[in-house]
């Protein structure tokens, strides 16, 4: 999106990302995580662990009470969450990297209560904390993933990760179906384009599929709807899309249970 990477570029222009020394070294931080993936933790790797999530957990609280503060613009909602144990061991199976390499160890999502243009706002607030941080921005609205789209920063504070999403409502609310679709149907269907489902056979399978198609559709609904306006037939048929999939939805978990 053009004018995200314009409002982007100053921030990389002034120099907004002097790394500060992490808490602990980065081959340390591996070592744990392979412990962690391959389920050989020691007491020694236990008492680590403990010390980077009571970490995560302060940092965490920072960025929600600082972005709570800039955020005035719109009409938002803040939340954070560290990863658990079971989805850092989950991410650390799925990718090339050790634990340092994990960006979004903290997360922290904005939920914008309106549409892309108030979206834009609250990621010009954010910017105000971020400014004097590590920083990546990835627009996921430009280049969605299985239908995802948000805004995302990617920082570094004090040598640990984060990652700030900024979600328009609808948006949010396609996440969170997809999230617990996932949860049941396959955690690789939010980042494997026309996945298959290979675990699931016979008519289970067949609805996953028809359910990952209605997604896509929603999501490319919401999309054409918060960049083109908001014309009361428009709307319409959106609620309309987003009944039939969330129905969809429902009758699948009712299937796999």
């Amino acid at each position: 999106m053009a004018w995200v990477e314009m409002l982007v570029r100053p921030c990389r222009a002034r120099g907004w990302g002097a790394h500060m020394l992490c808490m602990v070294s980065l081959s340390a931080m591996d070592g744990l995580g392979r412990a962690l993936r391959d389920g050989t933790m020691t007491q020694t790797d236990f008492d680590l662990l403990a010390e980077l999530r009571s970490a995560w957990r302060d940092e965490r609280s920072w960025w929600e009470e600082s972005l709570r503060r800039v955020c005035t613009r719109a009409d938002v909602t803040v939340t954070g969450r560290v990863k658990n144990l079971g989805t850092l061991r989950e991410k650390l199976h799925r990718m090339d990297g050790g634990l340092s390499t994990i960006r979004d160890v903290v997360g922290v999502r904005v939920v914008v209560h309106g549409g892309r243009f108030e979206q834009l706002w609250t990621f010009v607030d954010v910017g105000e904390v971020v400014r004097n941080h590590s920083m990546k921005f990835i627009d996921r609205i430009s280049d969605p993933r299985s239908g995802y789209r948000a805004l995302h920063l990617e920082v570094r504070r004090n040598g640990i990760r984060a990652e700030v999403q900024i979600r328009s409502h609808l948006q949010h609310e396609w996440a969170e179906a997809m999230e617990r679709f996932a949860d049941k149907a396959g955690r690789d269907v939010r980042y494997v384009e026309n996945y298959d489902f290979p675990l699931l056979s016979g008519a289970t399978r067949q609805m996953a599929l028809k359910c990952r198609v209605y997604l896509s559709m929603w999501s490319s609904e919401i999309n054409s709807f918060e960049r083109n306006g908001s014309p009361d037939s428009w709307r319409s048929y959106l609620d309309y899309l987003e009944q039939e999939t969330k129905s969809l939805l429902e009758e699948f978990d009712v299937r796999i249970l």
